[in-house]
């Protein structure tokens, strides 16, 4: 018997919520809006060194961005501009965060730390964008390590790192989430890759 995912564990956790919200009349594209919101808010709060409410801030995000997407299947209403709507949104949430990061640290922090910051940016955004492109030309590009979930939690514990003065500790969270992130990247197109190849053979082969 396998593990429950992060995301699985998250769905568990935001049941209830759900349950309640499911009564109301807030659709899930607005619980998509709201979670934009906080996260905005949440990268003001990074740019003011404020780290512990941007933390706060970004867990309720992170709820939301579970509950939206079980609210939509839990009124039968999940459909594919939903999902649109909350990927971009997602999109949108994590570049705010890492540029509010990355002006922080312009000021005082070596210019190392923001090398980090920007390549765990553009390798976050290279993954998710991997998996869409791929997955719109009929490939498979699916898993790795540095998916959203493990980012989001590794960002977390950076934010708390930085909020309890530790910032060395909260440089090296964000330089794995680096690294996670190209080294999903790189699976990703290797696995689409080596699937096109594949392809191509048997394009080649079924030829007359």
């Amino acid at each position: 018997m396998t593990s429950p995912t992060w995301k699985e564990r998250g769905r568990r956790l935001a049941g209830p919520l759900v349950e309640a919200l499911a009564a109301t009349r807030l659709t899930p594209d607005a619980i998509s809006y709201m979670g934009l919101a906080l996260s905005l808010a949440a990268a003001l709060s990074v740019v003011a060194n404020q780290l512990l409410l941007a933390l706060i801030l970004l867990l309720f995000a992170g709820l939301l961005d579970v509950v939206d997407g079980e609210l939509a299947r839990r009124r039968a209403q999940a459909s594919a501009g939903g999902a649109f709507l909350d990927s971009n949104l997602d999109r949108l949430s994590e570049a705010a965060v890492y540029t509010a990061l990355i002006v922080l640290w312009l000021e005082s922090a070596p210019h190392w730390w923001i090398g980090l910051a920007l390549a765990a940016l553009i390798g976050s955004l290279m993954v998710s964008y991997a998996r869409a492109r791929a997955e719109a030309l009929g490939f498979d590009a699916t898993g790795g390590w540095g998916q959203r979930p493990e980012r989001l939690i590794i960002f977390y514990l950076a934010l708390a790192s930085g909020a309890a003065g530790y910032a060395d500790i909260m440089a090296i969270l964000i330089g794995v989430i680096a690294i996670l992130a190209a080294g999903t990247f790189l699976t990703r197109f290797s696995l689409v890759r080596y699937q096109a190849r594949q392809r191509g053979a048997d394009e080649i082969t079924l030829q007359p």
